[in-house]
């Protein structure tokens, strides 16, 4: 492994224990963070926050010697159900960066051997919940463990026999769907609209956080008798579910994600130079889109919206401005992804919104804006965002991010398919059976945009779902 930094003194690593110890000793002991989070549903056995929360004021040295430090998703559920409002992820986040450099990786080893006897893409898994560059990683140590980790890869030399099962979306769902339903003894079709399998991991993800490489390589290792991958095959396009059903499919788990992207509602959004978030990063990831001397402005207050605007900076925009029709306060985005943003150098703008694009032969060069005030709260609790008459603005431009969230694809669902009002797929929460029978539905599709753990959770829930479903036909 690489040499790890070491600590430049003593005092400085004090200093960062005792504020974190200082604010655990207000937990309350009420049990929620553990409670609502999503990784103790995976590894009970090895993480709970509440527990680690109370090591951190008895020993924080043990802490950060120890493995349950690595378990975190950084997903914020407990900070938004904590009634202190403990930034527990902060507090894990700058405990990691300390146990690197006093420590090195060892226990980060040990965390990793536990997510691997559960999850079948680990290194992909890991990369996406700790962040490794903002706990300055180096990119050598996720490799390594990528390395390993494929040479003790076992295939299964026995073909499945069971029924044939369809998966249509091979992102965090579809892929760990794929992989519980095949230790079940099914045979397994993953179906997939994009060149690459891999959803998300694949598209949205940046490359410094997460190659391209280390992807395809994990999901190439689930292509064993009983897994097979279909790429450039759009469900309701390419295949159907009378198709699947005439192919003795005896049951289908959609997992699909929430890959539409939602628009402003304004002139020019069709002008070159203007993205949305997804598009945006796919640009990046896959295209190698060059940000030299641009100038990106990003619209939304979200967490992705955040890790758009820092994907520009680390591409190398001149400069990326973001901004957001509310104050920081309503802001959606967790603590971390603002941070994190602002330490790439993204000026996020408050209380300024949008009204016209602007460009010359269809060509962006200038967003039209306006200052807003917040008026009266609307449905969601926050205050709405109101136009201030007469404060019209121009703000240069060369390419504009629309981020102002993501929705499933209603479109490629089969008509029967109950749906709520904003788009997800309602299903039977114990088996995930949609209103369909004989097809489950996981991940973003059911839930809006959520968590990669969610996503497995959901899975793994369907696929029991599937088996059950099966055998009781």
């Amino acid at each position: 492994m690489s040499e790890i930094p070491e600590v430049k003194t003593r005092e400085e690593t004090d200093l960062i224990l005792d504020e974190i110890v200082s604010q655990a000793y207000q937990c309350m002991e009420c049990g929620r963070c553990t409670g609502s989070c999503p990784m103790v549903a995976l590894f009970p056995k090895d993480f709970h926050p509440h527990h680690l929360l109370s090591e951190i004021t008895k020993d924080p040295e043990k802490v950060l010697r120890g493995y349950e430090l690595w378990f975190c998703a950084s997903c914020y559920k407990c900070n938004n159900r904590c009634p202190q409002g403990l930034e527990y992820p902060y507090f894990i986040m700058q405990l990691r960066r300390l146990a690197v450099r006093k420590n090195g990786v060892t226990p980060l080893r040990k965390a990793f051997s536990r997510i691997r006897t559960i999850i079948p893409y680990p290194v992909t898994f890991l990369s996406v919940c700790i962040h490794p560059e903002r706990i300055n990683l180096d990119p050598s140590i996720i490799e390594k463990l990528h390395s390993e980790n494929l040479s003790r890869i076992r295939k299964e030399k026995s073909p499945a026999t069971g029924p044939k099962i369809g998966v249509v979306g091979s992102g965090a769902a579809g892929l760990m769907g794929a992989y519980e339903l095949r230790k079940m003894g099914y045979r397994v079709t993953i179906f997939e609209s994009q060149s690459n399998p891999g959803g998300m991991f694949s598209t949205a993800i940046p490359e410094y956080r997460l190659p391209l490489k280390i992807v395809l390589e994990e999901i190439d290792n689930l292509r064993h008798p009983g897994i097979e991958i279909r790429t450039d095959t759009a469900f309701g396009r390419d295949i159907t579910l009378d198709q699947l059903r005439k192919d003795n499919y005896m049951a289908i788990l959609l997992s699909t994600g929430a890959h539409a992207c939602k628009e402003l509602g304004i002139k020019g959004e069709d002008f070159e130079g203007v993205f949305n978030t997804l598009d945006f990063l796919a640009a990046l990831k896959l295209k190698h889109k060059k940000l030299t001397g641009k100038r990106v402005v990003v619209i939304g207050g979200g967490n992705t919206a955040m890790d758009a605007a820092a994907a520009a900076m680390r591409y190398g925009a001149k400069e990326t401005i973001l901004l957001y029709r509310r104050t920081r306060e309503e802001m959606p985005a967790d603590m971390n992804e603002i941070r994190e943003a602002e330490k790439e150098g993204v000026q996020i703008r408050y209380l300024e919104a949008p009204v016209g694009i602007h460009g010359v032969k269809s060509k962006l060069n200038q967003l039209e804006c306006m200052k807003m005030q917040l008026g009266e709260p609307d449905l969601t609790g926050r205050r709405r965002p109101v136009p201030v008459e007469g404060s019209n603005f121009i703000l240069a431009a060369d390419i504009l991010v629309i981020a102002i969230g993501e929705k499933p694809q209603t479109e490629s669902f089969p008509d029967e398919t109950a749906t709520s009002k904003d788009g997800t797929i309602l299903v039977n929460p114990m088996s995930m059976e949609t209103s369909i029978p004989g097809v489950f539905a996981a991940g973003d599709n059911v839930l809006g945009p959520a968590t990669v753990p969610d996503a497995i959770i959901g899975a793994r829930r369907a696929a029991t779902g599937i088996d059950n479903y099966i055998k009781t036909s």
